[in-house]
């Protein structure tokens, strides 16, 4: 058995400017081909975030999808499509109302693993439909798995536990939403807050911080601007034994520092080795909020 809801948008609550980041994630995404990729072949997009969650017992299905509706109703941003077409810069659009991204299918559970990783490697269509989607698997007695999935360009990775606490305890208080935490801030106030900054000052700061840096460091081709630019980086996973995990904490806490810092020191010097350079650059993903943003709590 599978229903399947996707879909249609009818008015528009608001429209707004994107976030720096969302607009980098928005700029890979067209730039590496997934803004067209919905031919059904499967894709590895790094910027995928999800959340599952076991269900045991009975289960009210109908509720549980409303309560998902209501969750998309009371974040609106996270209702938004991303359009770019004649425009100088993209923009991300709210529709007033839109229809539930929900599966329900019956399965087994040794076909969790392969639903779940279908449901990871499916791109979402940004100008058509919101980026994030339920897929309720029912299984053999009473029991029940629940995936959420979305794009990062909507909700990170603080925020989706978040989403599904506060969905669960719509649930459990039969959809009430007075049942939920206060209204959040609309994310359009960070967005005002960010345009109130002073960018000129902003990028006076990185200017005076990377003057004298000959260029980007670049590892491949592919990313100058002369060569096409298709396809994601990848991720290469090393396992380390237990003894060499012990070995790298501890030497990192005796001098006062993370296994993180640790890692990005390795990582300078792998691209310090592969360009031939001495000062090289690379980006890092921070888990955090600003902290004079008024509305900075996930």
């Amino acid at each position: 058995m599978t229903a399947t809801e996707t879909g249609a948008q009818s008015g528009i609550d608001d429209v707004m400017a994107l976030s720096p980041l969302q607009e980098g994630l928005y700029s890979l995404t067209v730039l590496s081909g997934l803004a067209d990729a919905h031919d059904g072949s499967p894709v590895d997009d790094p910027y995928l975030v999800g959340i599952a969650a076991d269900i045991a017992g009975p289960l009210d299905v109908e509720l549980l999808k409303d309560c998902a509706a209501k969750m998309l109703m009371r974040h609106p941003n996270l209702r938004a499509c991303f359009v770019s077409r004649d425009i100088p810069r993209p923009v991300q659009i709210v529709p007033s109302r839109v229809e539930l991204p929900w599966r329900h299918v019956a399965a087994e559970p040794a076909d969790i693993e392969k639903l779940s990783a279908a449901e990871r490697s499916r791109p979402f269509d940004f100008e058509k439909t919101p980026a994030i989607r339920f897929l309720l698997i029912e299984l053999p007695d009473a029991r029940w798995h629940l995936v959420i999935t979305a794009h990062h360009i909507v909700i990170d990775g603080w925020s989706l536990p978040v989403f599904a606490a506060e969905m669960i305890a719509l649930y459990g208080a039969g959809g009430d939403l007075d049942a939920l935490p206060v209204k959040p801030r609309p994310y359009r106030d960070y967005i005002g807050w960010l345009a109130a900054r002073d960018r000129s000052a902003s990028e006076r700061v990185w200017r005076e911080h990377l003057a004298g840096l000959p260029g980007p460091t670049l590892l491949a081709a592919s990313m100058s601007s002369e060569a096409p630019r298709t396809g994601l980086p990848r991720r290469t996973e090393l396992r380390t034994d237990r003894q060499t995990t012990a070995r790298l904490r501890d030497g990192a806490r005796s001098r006062g520092i993370t296994v993180n810092t640790l890692m990005q020191m390795a990582w300078a010097l792998v691209l310090s080795r592969l360009t031939d350079r001495d000062d090289v650059v690379f980006g890092v993903t921070v888990s955090g909020r600003p902290p004079n943003c008024p509305a900075s709590k996930p």
